[in-house]
């Protein structure tokens, strides 16, 4: 939903972009009308996204990134929308928008326009759990498309890659290297992924197409279809990826620790609400939750130690991630 006449330095450079990006999509000259739909202004990253509407009814969405300048990650960046949005069978049900124009020098891209409001903003509105159900089903069967619209295939389920990501992360905070909010809970998270990870050994999963960043305002639902913008991901991987972080935000937006299941983050109903429109993979899946427990790890560790040096955004992260992490890590893991 627009929010906002264009009015911060950060809109007023991607308005800057808009006559090239204009005229290489071959839009209308006047006639436009621009707001915002979201901005994320950090020290090192700044981007927005606003709505252009023609007096005709056309609408189409303008992506600039101001920071961190980097042209040639972003123009890849605007190369794996085009693939995704091409290999993609959508129909009314389920879509990713497509990519109308690029601007490299200014970092901006023009998109398709696709009705409809975050997954995050339905679920706030949501009249009750079983609705909260019903969304996440429908985003499990727009990632169930995903995945498929691209090779699928069984491959052994690698721990190597968490039980190492862990064990760095635990020697380099016990050494001093780095600091961590929450820091007996980190280190004490880091031995029960490790040891979760490790009783997967020898066990499979299946590889498809990745989306890369499947948060809840990655995703934008009508009454009638499903849509997922903002795919980042270049290599196929673990499916289980995907589903880690679209749960755990769920999870940590919109459950209770003292709700979920003793020692686990996704509990049984919104696995099986998930799954219930998801099915390249089996819903007990145990690498879901070894994913999902080391994800909350990597999102805290991106939250400052220190209280002043976090931005409002990550003092929220903090108060909302810090009791999963108690919840979680509290004991050792169940066999």
């Amino acid at each position: 939903m627009p929010t906002a006449p264009i009015e911060t330095d950060l809109e007023l450079s991607a308005r800057a972009s808009w006559p090239r990006l204009r005229q290489a999509a071959d839009l209308p000259d006047g006639g436009w009308s621009i707001v915002r739909l979201s901005l994320r202004d950090d020290l090192g990253i700044a981007r927005v996204t606003c709505l252009a509407t023609h007096a005709d009814g056309t609408r189409v969405v303008i992506k600039h990134q101001l920071r961190p300048y980097e042209p040639d990650a972003f123009v890849r960046h605007a190369e794996q929308l085009r693939l995704a949005h091409a290999g993609f069978p959508a129909d009314a049900a389920f879509a990713i928008p497509g990519l109308l124009a690029v601007d490299r020098g200014s970092q901006s891209m023009l998109m398709e326009y696709v009705p409809g409001r975050a997954l995050a903003d339905l679920m706030r509105e949501a009249a009750d759990v079983a609705e909260e159900r019903a969304f996440l089903t429908r985003a499990g069967a727009w990632l169930d498309r995903f995945h498929r619209s691209g090779p699928v295939d069984r491959a052994p389920f690698d721990t190597l890659p968490v039980t190492r990501q862990m064990r760095r992360l635990r020697r380099s905070i016990r050494g001093g290297e780095r600091s961590a909010p929450a820091q007996f809970f980190i280190v004490r998270g880091t031995r029960h992924v490790e040891a979760m990870a490790s009783c997967l050994s020898g066990g499979s999963t299946v590889n498809a197409r990745r989306h890369g960043d499947l948060h809840m305002r990655n995703l934008i639902l009508s009454d009638t279809c499903v849509s997922g913008v903002d795919i980042s991901a270049d290599q196929p991987g673990p499916v289980g990826h995907d589903i880690a972080k679209l749960l755990l935000d769920y999870v940590s937006l919109f459950r209770m620790p003292e709700d979920l299941p003793h020692g686990r983050l996704i509990p049984d109903d919104v696995r099986d609400a998930f799954f219930g429109g998801y099915g390249v993979i089996p819903s007990e899946d145990r690498s879901i939750e070894v994913l999902a427990q080391a994800r909350l790890i990597q999102t805290m560790m991106r939250v400052p130690s220190r209280w002043g040096a976090r931005t409002d955004a990550k003092r929220r992260s903090y108060e909302r991630l810090r009791p999963l992490l108690r919840h979680v890590f509290s004991s050792d893991p169940e066999p």
